[in-house]
């Protein structure tokens, strides 16, 4: 019940800043969370949701800080690994963004987006082989998913 009550308080603490992301004003949020960081509240809340705002303005470098320091005490989450490769990817990045997509395939691997991600990654790398595998790997998870098939397409037309 104690913890309840804990995430409770958590989500009315951190509501206006998703408020803000929700409508745009992420500088106000940023400041909000850096205020909240200093009032000693849940870190990795907040490190996700600085994560989450540098990416919807593209700075991808600070994506990455901040999504690193989450993944120290949180190695077994799969989706920021996942949001880690994307801005790697973004970046230009493919090798650190295929080993990201990598860790977090490893964790879940059924992980469509991991899968999906891999195969793109390996496509863009030139390595059509383990580009195929991934698609392929992703595509038995959904088979009637009409943008995996597509992917498939476009990598032996790549």
């Amino acid at each position: 019940m104690m913890k309840a009550k804990n995430q409770n308080l958590m989500n009315k603490i951190f509501l206006p800043v998703i408020e803000n992301i929700k409508i745009k004003k992420y500088v106000n949020a940023l400041k909000q969370l850096d205020l909240l960081y200093d009032q000693k509240n849940d870190k990795n809340t907040i490190l996700k949701l600085r994560g989450l705002i540098f990416s919807k303005i593209g700075d991808w470098e600070n994506v990455i800080v901040n999504y690193e320091n989450y993944l120290i005490d949180n190695p077994e989450s799969f989706e920021m690994y996942n949001n880690l490769g994307v801005a790697y990817f973004n970046l230009g990045k493919l090798k650190k963004s295929t080993d990201s997509f990598l860790n977090s395939e490893k964790i879940n691997s059924k992980s469509l987006l991991a899968l999906e991600n891999l195969g793109l990654t390996y496509r863009l790398r030139g390595d059509f082989q383990l580009s195929v595998k991934y698609f392929l790997k992703a595509l038995n998870l959904e088979k009637d998913n009409n943008n995996i098939k597509q992917s498939l397409v476009d990598t032996f037309n790549y």
